[in-house]
């Protein structure tokens, strides 16, 4: 109900007091962007839609894949899920974390790619990290652990799967190199290349 998503957004938007590490992080990283004017207003904008993530997040553990289906107003793209669909080497791919991502996950095996395989960075607290992994499977995705991946990964592009990774967060290990970014350097995770190259 839109109260309750109202008010998801708003405590978003004060978690910002408390999380200073990510609202520094938040503030640079757009400021870097799109300069300092206007700059606080885009931050508060980022942690409101974080509520609203995590308002949105009890509903794909109780919404049946059709009722989640009913949720999507407009597709844009479903050629190119056709084209690659119908490819037999499989599939991989590169998402961020913008918009619901965790949505995104329930609904691509919906629109053909099934069954689809998840890269993630297990969470820090056990109990979430089960929740939440339970959750993503629940609709056909499988969580593949990030330092157990390369195995799961080849194996699903062998059998002409598809394998979902979001690749926009700093990359850590030997794994990475240096590209500039928005004129900056920034570590890039290599991994998605790296199997595609593996895979063809």
């Amino acid at each position: 109900p839109r109260p309750r998503y109202a008010l998801a957004g708003r405590l978003g938007q004060w978690a910002r007091f408390v999380d200073r590490r990510h609202y520094r992080h938040a503030y640079d990283s757009l400021a870097l962007r799109y300069g300092e004017r206007g700059t606080p207003d885009k931050v508060r904008a980022v942690f409101r839609e974080l509520g609203h993530l995590a308002a949105e997040l009890p509903l794909l553990g109780r919404k049946s894949p059709a009722e989640l289906r009913q949720m999507v107003r407009e597709v844009e793209g479903q050629a190119h899920l056709d084209q690659v669909i119908a490819d037999p080497r499989g599939t991989l791919v590169l998402g961020v974390h913008a918009g619901n991502w965790e949505l995104l996950g329930h609904l691509l095996p919906r629109f053909g790619l099934d069954p689809l395989h998840v890269v993630y960075r297990p969470l820090d607290n056990p109990i979430l990290e089960q929740r939440l992994r339970a959750n993503r499977e629940r609709h056909g995705a499988q969580a593949i652990p990030r330092d157990q991946a390369s195995r799961p990964v080849m194996g699903a592009l062998r059998r002409g799967q598809s394998v979902a990774m979001l690749l926009d967060q700093r990359a850590r290990g030997k794994a990475a190199v240096h590209l500039p970014f928005l004129g900056e350097p920034a570590k890039i995770s290599t991994g998605l290349a790296r199997f595609a190259q593996k895979a063809d």
